[in-house]
């Protein structure tokens, strides 16, 4: 789990001093005793701005890196953080884009993503000289390397900065250990320079059980704004302390600055009760198989971006759930935040405790459980969402709600069902859930599943495949939420950003947007004086780029032709244009 630290590890590898920085030689590992880890570098050639960080939530799973900010630049240098040799070069047009690991001699991996382009020392090896075509192209490819074929120094360049993959301009930097488990860079050899400590925004106490309450509401959790007070401690804005009683869960809302501007989720949290411990989150270490787990740690229905909620209790057990009946008439309540530097942040109250209900207030019972199956179907029998019998962490109520079609104002969609929202919003599960939606028309090319967010209204494409058999769009994912049926009338629309005159120095972008399904890139035809023209689609500008080895980047007038569909067949108006490169 994330917040179980490992304080020690048995050190790997050394690298042989006659090796040490001398590319000729091979790279030797030797096993040695536990020692500690060794520092790295500041791995990139900007300032240390750090803009994502380690288990930050992103979408339903955790962010397994540290993201750097680039300025929206290209071309910064990027440095092996340690010796070692790079024993991985690839690309991954859906992800990380142009990437790089670096083994070390302790055996942990450095990883360095959203490359534009690798040092010349790397293209030049012949391993990686034949992937060139893939490299220019952009095409997917994974180069294993054994340890003689790059040794690299610490501070060496590797490479330079950019957008490739999925991402704007910034740099995504990870470290992992010896048996591939991601580790918080932060607090494994990182040192980044930060004195400021994180912020509390509010806190939250839940209801957990049939006989808890939280002022004298039974059900749901209270939320308890905070401020800072002159002393540097937060307390909540409401005067007089805040009563509760039976079993008890409380949450903080924070958000660390890592000596930057940009809000980042907190390294640990801490609750204590009188004085003494009762929960932590600690985030140091993450296995990639885990990182759909996120739910467990954070509410995805108060989490926002810039403000974090954490859960203080476990949701799989009865670590951190308070029972109010084996306190005193009143409890103190510390909350600490603190970031990896060990700056903190401290909430301060006290909790009236508070009898619990005499008579309990009867409860909708669990239907998800481990080891059951669960099938629940809405009243117009159209929707169904299926959970298997491996999907349960922990035993709740899942409901279904549905509703009318609402009016869309948006030209060329239009809503093809109700709206059948899966709750609680906050559910986390080890297994996605299957949705089903049956649709009876013959339009199912132009259909497609979309999800709405119940706490932000915004709704967004989400896939789906349509089932001939069963008559139904198919979808599956972890994020509980609203889903329906819209058909897709609205054809992509494509224009030239770049001037008639162009110059080899800069690229040629044809923006490309769709309001509803996205662009088919399967079907994009692009010409260059009547020729076949190499391309490349950017989701992030939604933007297509013509690649420099085109006949486009030779002196004199060229034509250039587009035309393409989007994911419900819609043809968009053919685009023609000359170009003059100078």
């Amino acid at each position: 789990m994330p917040f179980a630290r490992k304080h020690s590890r048995m050190a790997i590898a050394r690298r042989t001093a006659a090796a040490l920085c001398v590319f000729a030689a091979p790279f030797a590992f030797l096993a040695m005793s536990a020692a500690p880890e060794r520092t790295l570098i500041w791995p990139i050639d900007r300032p240390q701005r750090i803009t994502g960080t380690f288990c930050e939530p992103r979408g339903s799973r955790f962010h397994l890196g540290l993201d750097v900010s680039t300025g929206g630049r290209k071309g910064f240098a990027i440095s092996a953080a340690d010796d070692g040799y790079i024993s991985t070069v690839m690309y991954q047009k859906w992800g990380i884009g142009y990437a790089i690991f670096i083994t070390h001699p302790d055996g942990r991996k450095s990883f360095y993503g959203h490359m534009d382009r690798f040092a010349d020392r790397v293209l030049g090896r012949p391993e990686i000289a034949s992937f060139a075509e893939k490299i220019m192209d952009r095409v997917d490819f994974r180069v294993e390397l054994g340890e003689e074929a790059i040794p690299v120094c610490r501070g060496e360049l590797i490479g330079f900065s950019g957008d490739s993959g999925i991402g704007r301009e910034h740099f995504h930097f990870e470290v992992r250990d010896e048996k591939g488990a991601h580790l918080n860079p932060l607090v494994h050899g990182l040192n980044v320079k930060d004195d400021i400590p994180p912020e509390i925004f509010e806190f939250g106490i839940a209801a957990l059980e049939e006989r808890s309450h939280v002022e004298g509401e039974a059900a749901g959790r209270r939320l308890f704004p905070v401020k800072k007070t002159p002393d540097g401690v937060y307390r909540p804005l409401k005067d007089g302390a805040p009563f509760a009683g039976g079993v008890l869960g409380f949450s903080v809302t924070a958000a660390d600055r890592a000596g930057y501007t940009s809000r980042l989720a907190v390294y640990r949290i801490e609750l204590k009760l009188d004085g003494r411990p009762v929960f932590e989150t600690r985030f140091d270490r993450m296995r990639r198989e885990e990182a759909h787990h996120m739910g467990l740690f954070y509410d995805y229905s108060e989490t926002r971006g810039t403000r974090y909620t954490h859960y203080l209790y476990s949701r799989t057990g009865d670590a951190g759930r308070i029972d109010t009946t084996r306190l005193a008439r009143n409890a103190r309540v510390e909350i600490i935040a603190s970031d990896a530097a060990g700056n903190s942040a401290r909430l301060e109250f006290d909790l009236a405790v508070s009898p619990p209900l005499n008579v309990p207030v009867r409860r909708p019972e669990a239907n998800l459980k481990k080891g059951k199956e669960l099938r629940i179907n809405s009243a117009d029998g159209a929707f169904e969402v299926y959970f298997d019998k491996k999907a349960a962490f922990y035993s709740e109520r899942v409901w279904l709600r549905e509703d009318p079609p609402f009016k869309l104002v948006v030209k060329g969609l239009s809503i093809k069902s109700p709206v059948y929202t899966v709750f609680p919003e906050d559910l986390c599960v080890d297994r996605p859930m299957n949705i089903s939606i049956s649709y009876p028309g013959e339009d199912t090319r132009k259909v497609g599943v979309y999800y709405i967010s119940p706490a932000t209204g915004r709704f967004s494409y989400a896939g789906g495949v349509f089932d001939a058999k069963t008559g139904s769009f198919k979808y599956t994912g972890y994020r509980t939420g609203g889903f329906f049926l819209i058909r897709d009338d609205a054809p992509p629309i494509a224009r030239f950003s770049s001037p008639a005159a162009l110059t080899s120095e800069r690229p040629l972008y044809i923006y490309v947007s769709d309001v509803g399904c996205g662009v088919d890139l399967s079907s994009v035809v692009l010409l260059v004086d009547g020729k076949a023209a190499k391309w490349d689609y950017d989701p992030d500008y939604q933007r297509i780029e013509i690649l420099r080895h085109n006949p486009i980047w030779s002196k004199g007038v060229h034509r250039v032709e587009l035309w393409l569909r989007d994911g419900a067949g819609n043809e968009m108006k053919k685009l023609i244009g000359r170009y003059v490169l100078r």
